[in-house]
């Protein structure tokens, strides 16, 4: 359990990075840009990067971790839902390549899955963190 609180926290900041990116350009300019700045790579590339390899450790823990029986509360069931629905957004933007009329740029969606994704993961860290009283 602890190897997975440990991804979570991980990928949720990553995915923090990525919002800090994304989110006053979608709100103030209505489009992202890509590139064009020193803060593009550590804000958007390398969160991207690490987000993806870390969920897909995360959502196999999770897998293992719930056939074993071991998600007992409401918060770790949350944070091994989220990992796992960010992985399987990540599959569907992997799978849109396969399309006939795929140009690449698909891939571009694939930090934008694991910001929606990661939502329900820092929604079950804090939950589970409430209950436990720390």
């Amino acid at each position: 359990m602890r190897f997975l609180v440990g991804c979570s926290y991980v990928s949720v900041l990553c995915a923090l990075l990525i919002g800090v990116w994304v989110l006053p350009q979608l709100l103030t300019k209505g489009y992202i840009d890509v590139g064009g700045s020193p803060a593009f790579e550590p804000l958007f590339i390398y969160p991207g990067v690490v987000g993806f390899v870390v969920c897909i450790m995360a959502a196999a823990t999770s897998l293992v971790l719930f056939g074993r029986r071991r998600l007992t509360s409401v918060g770790q069931r949350l944070i091994a839902a989220g990992q796992v629905f960010t992985v399987a957004l990540f599959a569907a933007c992997i799978a849109s390549l396969r399309l006939p009329s795929a140009t690449g740029w698909e891939l571009l969606a694939l930090p934008g899955a694991l910001l929606i994704g990661q939502t329900a993961v820092g929604a079950g860290l804090v939950f589970s963190r409430s209950l436990r009283g720390t």
